[in-house]
């Protein structure tokens, strides 16, 4: 590329063609303007698979301390109610959280996810390929859509 460039300045500074250089600036710059907003969205969807992935996780530790709550009291050791419901209110805050990660991503994807079974069908679909409940096509605002194109990150990366 880098040779192509300097063989085209030369035919220009021998006075051929200057309008060659000059076009052939305009389309390379054009190529790279499209690429970085690809690479753009590339990103952000990206953003939001790892955000998604945090949050599993994060629930994944919320669910294993209240199994071990559950294991000790079956052996008789005294829990906190208190801490239950603690627990149990920030793993129902996080699968929110993930559902709306999962709906921009679907979004992004151009896809339309089956309330009832999760399944993943394309956007014009009217029921589920999997299970044949009809879509329910949710109405989007358009700060939402925008929101939803280039993707920011969502969670912080703080362990519970």
């Amino acid at each position: 590329m880098i040779a192509l460039v300097i063989e085209l300045q030369f035919l220009c500074m021998k006075g051929k063609n200057m309008s060659v250089f000059e076009e052939f600036l305009v389309g390379a710059k054009s190529v790279f303007n499209k690429a970085g907003k690809k690479a753009e969205k590339v990103i952000g969807f990206s953003k939001l698979k790892i955000g998604n992935a945090e949050v599993r996780k994060k629930i994944s530790k919320l669910l294993e301390k209240l199994g071990k709550l559950t294991y000790e009291s079956a052996k008789g050791k005294p829990y906190s109610d208190v801490e239950v419901k603690l627990l149990v209110k920030e793993v129902d805050k996080l699968k929110l959280e993930e559902e709306k990660l999962k709906k921009r991503i679907s979004e992004i994807r151009n896809k339309i996810e089956c309330l009832c079974c999760g399944y993943e069908n394309e956007s014009g679909s009217l029921f589920c390929a999997q299970c044949g409940k009809k879509l329910e096509k949710e109405k989007f605002n358009k700060d939402e859509k925008n929101e939803s194109e280039v993707a920011g990150p969502i969670v912080e990366n703080s362990e519970t």
